[in-house]
C-alpha cells in the first residue's frame, strides 16, 4: 500500500470522545491541554501486515503529540520541567463546541507559540515535596492554573524567559467582576526585564457557580522598552 497525496484539507481539531473530565473538587485542573487524538497518522513499530505507519486514536496519541512538542522545546531552551508545561499550557489555543475546562484545560497544544511564550510560571521542584507532605496549599503552587472554592486571592510570579525587556498589560474576566493586578503596581501595564520575575494577583468577588465558571487572566504585549 501506498501514500499518495491528495491535497490538504483542514478539518476541526477534535477531541477524543472518551476523554474524562477534571475533579471540581481537585487541588489542581486536570487536564493540563488537550491535543489532536482522532485519526492521527504516525509511525509505528512493523507489523505482521508488514505496515510501518498506521492511523490511532486516543489519550496515548494525544499523549505522544505533547510529548514531541515538550521534548522540542527542551533541545531548543535551558527550561524546567515546570516551564516547559507553564509554556505549552499558556500557549495553549481553542477547541470550539467545548468551553468547560475540566475537559479542556488550557486548551490545545501548540507547537510554534509554545517557543515563544513571553512569560512562563517558574515552579522550585521542592513547592511540590512541601504540597504532597501537606507543608504547601495546592493554590500557592505556582502553577498556570488553579482551582478555587469560593472566593480569595491568588497571587501567582511570572517571568519573562524572552532577550528583551517588554511591557505587559493584564486583563481578567470571569467570577462577573474578577479583580486582576500587579504586585506594587498603580496602572495594568508593567515591564518586565529579561529572566526578571514579577507578582500579579487575581481575586474573584463573588463565589464560582459550579461547572460554569472559567476565570481567565491574559497578559498582553504592549511593546518592547527602551533597551537596558
Amino acid at each position: 500500500m501506498q501514500l499518495r497525496p491528495d491535497g490538504v484539507q483542514r478539518t476541526p481539531e477534535r477531541l477524543v470522545a472518551w476523554t474524562s473530565s477534571g475533579d471540581p473538587t481537585g487541588a489542581f485542573v486536570k487536564p493540563d491541554v488537550v491535543a489532536t487524538a482522532v485519526g492521527v497518522l504516525g509511525a509505528t513499530p512493523p507489523s505482521h501486515l508488514g505496515r510501518r505507519w498506521d492511523l490511532g486514536s486516543g489519550t496515548s496519541v494525544a499523549a505522544a503529540r505533547t510529548s514531541g512538542v515538550a521534548a522540542s522545546l527542551l533541545s531548543r531552551h535551558d527550561w524546567s520541567a515546570a516551564e516547559v508545561r507553564s509554556a505549552i499550557a499558556t500557549t495553549a489555543g481553542d477547541v470550539a463546541g467545548d468551553p468547560s475546562l475540566l475537559r479542556l484545560g488550557a486548551g490545545r497544544a501548540r507547537a510554534r507559540p509554545a517557543d515563544r511564550p513571553g512569560l512562563v510560571f517558574r515552579l522550585p521542584v521542592g513547592d511540590y515535596r512541601a504540597w504532597l507532605d501537606g507543608e504547601l496549599d495546592a493554590t500557592a503552587l505556582n502553577t498556570p492554573s488553579v482551582l478555587l472554592q469560593g472566593t480569595g486571592s491568588v497571587t501567582r510570579t511570572v517571568t519573562n524567559v524572552g532577550t528583551r525587556a517588554m511591557y505587559y498589560s493584564s486583563t481578567a474576566t470571569g467570577f462577573g467582576s474578577l479583580v486582576n493586578g500587579w504586585s506594587g503596581a498603580a496602572a495594568g501595564t508593567i515591564e518586565v526585564k529579561p529572566m526578571r520575575s514579577r507578582l500579579t494577583s487575581a481575586s474573584p468577588c463573588r463565589p464560582p457557580k459550579p461547572r460554569s465558571d472559567w476565570p481567565l487572566t491574559t497578559w498582553s504585549t504592549i511593546r518592547p522598552s527602551e533597551p537596558i
